[in-house]
Parts: C-alpha cells; sequence; structure tokens
C-alpha cells in the first residue's frame, strides 16, 4: 500500500510534481498553472487539493503558493530528481566505468551531468577523436584538458588551434610528456613559447580523459573514462554536453587536477626541457 505521505504525493505523481516546481518561482492562480502545464483544471484542483493535504501549498486568495514546507522540499527535491536523471539518463556510461578517479565530492554531483549524452565513435574510427570533439577544439576560445592517454592527432590539432589567439591549458601525465618530448619536440617547443597556452604534469595515477571548452556559440563538456572490466580506456564512448551546469562541472574538476599537477615552464629550449623532466622523476 502506497503512503499518504509527502513522498509518495511527489514520486507517484508528474503534474503534482511539476506544480510544486512552478510555484517555486511565484505564486499564481489555477489558470496560470493550467496555461503553463497545459492541463485541465480537472487535472489540476485534484493534484493542489492533494499538495495542500500533505501541507506543501496553500492557497491564498486567487492564488497558490508554496508553504515554507513546500519550500523547503521544492529546494532539496530538485537536486535529487536531476541526479536520478544523470544516472538513468547513461546508466550504462557509469555502471561499465571507472569511476574512481572522479573525487567523491564531483560524484555526489552527478546533477550536474544531467543533459549529457553519450557519444559512440564508429567501430572503424576507433583510433580518432570524435567528430564533435574536433569540431568543437576548432571552433574554441579556450580549451582546458586533462588526459592519460595520448593520441598522435592531438599533437598537430591542438599545434594548429595554438596558432590563433585561443587559450589552451593541458594537464598530461609524466608519461605522455616524456613521450612527446621524445617524438614531438619540436611541436612541444612551439607550444612552450606560446603564452596562451599552458602544460602541466600530473605525477600521480590518472584514469581519465575530459575537456571544457569556450565556443562561439556556447560551451562544451567532453568526459571519457576506463572501462571497468577491461581495465582499459574507453576509446569508443565519451559522454558529452553542450549545456552551462555540465561545462561548470567540468571547469570545477580541472582545477581539482590543476591544484594537485606542476607546471612546465613556458619558452624552454629542449635541452632545459630535458632536465625539467629529470626533475618530475625525482618528484
Amino acid at each position: 500500500m502506497k503512503s499518504n505521505g509527502i513522498h509518495s504525493v511527489l514520486t507517484y505523481s508528474e503534474k503534482r510534481k511539476n506544480i510544486l516546481f512552478l510555484l517555486q518561482e511565484r505564486p499564481r492562480t489555477i489558470t496560470e498553472i493550467n496555461d503553463y502545464l497545459k492541463i485541465k483544471s480537472t487535472e489540476s484542483s485534484p493534484r493542489l487539493k492533494e499538495l495542500e493535504t500533505v501541507d506543501l501549498v496553500t492557497r491564498n486568495g486567487d492564488c497558490y503558493e508554496l508553504t515554507w514546507v513546500g519550500k523547503v522540499v521544492a529546494v532539496n527535491y530538485a537536486p535529487f530528481l536531476d541526479t536520478i536523471t544523470s544516472i538513468e539518463r547513461n546508466k550504462d556510461f557509469w555502471i561499465n566505468h571507472d569511476l574512481s578517479v572522479i573525487p567523491k565530492k564531483f560524484q555526489n554531483n552527478l546533477k550536474f551531468l544531467k543533459n549529457c549524452k553519450v557519444v559512440r565513435s564508429k567501430d572503424y574510427k576507433i583510433c580518432y577523436s570524435h567528430d564533435e570533439f574536433v569540431d568543437n577544439v576548432i571552433n574554441a576560445e579556450h580549451i582546458k584538458g586533462v588526459t592519460s592517454v595520448f593520441n598522435p592527432y592531438w599533437i598537430t590539432l591542438f599545434t594548429e588551434v595554438s596558432t590563433t589567439d585561443i587559450s589552451i591549458d593541458l594537464i598530461i601525465t609524466k608519461e605522455i610528456y616524456n613521450e612527446i618530448k621524445r617524438d614531438y619536440s619540436k611541436e612541444l617547443k612551439f607550444l612552450l613559447e606560446n603564452p596562451n597556452a599552458h602544460i602541466y604534469i600530473y605525477n600521480d595515477e590518472l584514469k581519465i580523459a575530459f575537456a571544457t571548452m569556450d565556443v562561439f556559440d556556447g560551451t562544451f563538456f567532453s568526459l571519457g573514462l576506463y572501462d571497468i572490466n577491461t581495465g582499459q580506456y574507453d576509446n569508443q564512448n565519451d559522454m558529452e554536453g553542450t549545456d552551462q551546469s555540465s561545462f561548470m562541472f567540468g571547469e570545477f574538476l580541472f582545477e581539482y587536477f590543476k591544484d594537485k599537477a606542476m607546471e612546465v615552464p613556458r619558452g624552454q629550449p629542449t635541452s632545459e626541457l630535458v632536465m625539467y623532466n629529470q626533475e618530475l622523476e625525482t618528484v
């Protein structure tokens, strides 16, 4: 048997839930509620009565408004629903990937990724970046990225975009830095001479690849993780978002890793980079 309390009143009715969040904005008449939610009075009146019964809503003249209890419930109920939405919308992604690299405070705020979707590369393009990722890099004004995997294509891509006035901040592992220094020293030197480019070395274990970008027409967020079954990076499935919420999630996550990283001094000649790398070995 269903409970008659606040939980069941909100859980078992989408209309009651929508009315609660609508009244969170301001008091409204029943006509305004019907028009906004596109429902009939025969649907809204019983729902409002049920919300009144559990002291979430009260009537004041012609308007309905939230009680102090209703305001508290609305504020706390919305994040819970957003979290559920975020997990259910991309459930396979979350279940099948290793989240241990993501700090608990960020795991507890997956609600910010509720509008993200998983993008899968075509099987014959598993060694390439997602088209959405590349398109946004080309059109970006500011790029922030963290990665524990290396794709040679990124060297060309980031070197090309760094010739413009865009700002680039990259956090990479010591292993990736060593490989770039060995095989792409010319490109690395070019990036380090660019005042708009910053490269950081993360010396601890890092099992993630993500980026945030300010683009001309909005924002972009991309997240890649390691497969929990194989232990290998999943280069086919990325979670991507274009809303401000996912972008800010990525921005704060970038700052978390940046605080634990060491920046490579800019403008150093290759010989000095070798010395700098030797110092990193002892960190």
